[in-house]
């Protein structure tokens, strides 16, 4: 029996939490009598990096022809796709990758095709015919470069993730669907737009419940629903010496009031940016001052600028920032607003408006106890634009207790993660643990920097007591020198 239980236990320990997925796919589950879809997201990251080969855009000038460069990026994203699903791993040209632990909170995943709530559209930006607020969903997928990157940082789900391998190369790409509960009745852009079922937000759960222009909380229940793509985002990896940031960023809308009958056809540019014209203020771009870093196509008659001093930004973005602005803040830790305070004044906006070198994490947002771009001394790493890389560490730190690196010294080698189990199982009350309990534990317990780092409940230190759960977890450290 002894020898039963020893099996049992090796074989506990030396498998990962999630033997086929390594990351849960989404917030919740479909019912037991669910037909539709069910979201699969592809996490098979490579493990080399992609070969360099020529791209459709290379050799055009995005700034000369914007609508051409843009126009070659949309076909190599739709090359091999099926536009029904948007499923990556059926692409029969190129692979196509999700970020993990996206699915946490309340804005998680959902489970039909894996799309996390944006900002809700308030009545009215959507076009003068919007009565009310309405949610926005969005999935976003990356290139075979961009799921090389994604591996780079979060492995494959046996170790701590790395923020710190948070840079893209050259080549990569992202796109985003942005989808919205709002109707066609009410946004004529929306005729005939592609529709999705999505495990979205009660409707009618309202917050804040007495304003004038209250919207679905994101705290009420969920339900199948149907929602509709209006905002289509990209984003390119370019040679940090033809970009500042090394990114350019595009976004289409999608125009139903324009004839035929291919949908992804009715994708058109709103425009692009390479920069965030750092020099651009408030009180300049009102007396008529345009951004020489961005070039804005069309408004598709909604009559306002989408993004801040007429930046390039999406109909369905906050118009507090910009598209390449907002994206800048990604680092980890998160440690500053993705836009500007309402109540910041002009020269402290521009903070948010820097053309940071590749790879520089944002840093602090200027306030009372920092400037602008401060560091804390624990370290901050960028993300390099990407938000769902920033989310997803923040999540994965949350729900885990980890303490993931953010200087170079920080990170755990092989040999401190086998010491940091060794000493888990020293810890008193141990034995009185389950195997599923203490195979629990031990996924998550490494030592930093000569600190034990191991998930414990909030009500105590006994790890025998019952209220220790998954969910209840935060950090604790034990000195082990």
């Amino acid at each position: 029996m002894r020898c039963v239980f020893c099996l049992l236990m090796s074989l506990v320990f030396a498998a990962p939490l999630y033997a086929k997925s390594p990351w849960p796919a989404s917030n919740g589950t479909p019912p037991a009598n669910w037909a539709g879809a069910v979201f699969h997201p592809n996490f098979e990251f490579p493990t080399i990096p992609a070969a360099v080969q020529r791209l459709p855009w290379d050799g055009v000038d995005f700034r000369a022809a914007p609508e051409v460069y843009l126009k070659a990026v949309l076909s190599y994203i739709l090359e091999g796709m099926d536009t029904t699903t948007w499923d990556g791993r059926t692409n029969t040209v190129r692979q196509w990758y999700h970020a993990p632990w996206m699915h946490e909170g309340f804005n998680g995943r959902e489970f039909i095709h894996g799309l996390t709530r944006e900002r809700s559209s308030r009545k009215g930006e959507l076009g003068a015919g919007q009565t009310r607020c309405y949610q926005n969903w969005s999935v976003a997928i990356a290139n075979p470069a961009g799921g090389y990157a994604y591996g780079q940082v979060w492995g494959n789900g046996t170790a701590l993730p790395d923020p710190r391998n948070s840079l893209f190369g050259q080549g990569t790409v992202f796109v985003k669907l942005l989808f919205t509960q709002a109707p066609a009745s009410e946004v004529s852009l929306l005729e005939g737009a592609p529709e999705w079922e999505a495990n979205i937000h009660d409707p009618s759960d309202l917050y804040p419940p007495n304003s004038a222009d209250a919207c679905p909380s994101n705290r009420g229940r969920r339900f199948p629903q149907k929602v509709r793509l209006l905002q289509f985002d990209v984003a390119v990896r370019h040679d940090a010496r033809e970009v500042a940031k090394g990114w350019v960023y595009g976004t289409f809308v999608y125009d139903g009031r324009i004839a035929g009958d291919d949908a992804w056809a009715k994708l058109k540019p709103v425009g692009l940016a390479w920069g965030n014209d750092p020099a651009l203020t408030d009180s300049a771009a009102a007396k008529g001052a345009q951004p020489k870093e961005s070039i804005v196509l069309s408004d598709f008659g909604l009559g306002r600028h989408f993004g801040r001093g007429g930046r390039m930004n999406g109909p369905i973005d906050n118009q507090k920032s910009a598209c390449l602005s907002c994206h800048g803040t990604a680092q980890y830790q998160s440690i500053a607003q993705v836009v500007p305070p309402d109540d910041a004044p002009e020269k402290d906006v521009l903070c948010w408006f820097r053309n940071l070198p590749h790879g520089i994490a944002f840093g602090y947002g200027p306030d009372k106890d920092h400037a602008c771009g401060a560091f804390p001394k624990t370290g901050v790493v960028s993300t390099d634009t990407s938000l769902q890389i920033a989310i997803g560490l923040k999540n994965y730190a949350h729900a885990t207790g980890a303490h993931l690196p953010t200087a170079p010294e920080a990170i755990p080698s092989e040999m401190q993660v086998v010491e940091a189990r060794r000493a888990a199982r020293a810890l008193e009350n141990w034995r009185a643990l389950s195997v599923v309990r203490r195979s629990w534990i031990l996924e998550r317990t490494v030592i930093d920097r000569g600190v034990l780092i191991m998930p414990i409940h909030r009500g105590g230190t006994d790890l025998s007591d019952d209220r220790f759960t998954p969910e209840e977890s935060n950090g604790r450290t034990l000195d082990t020198k």
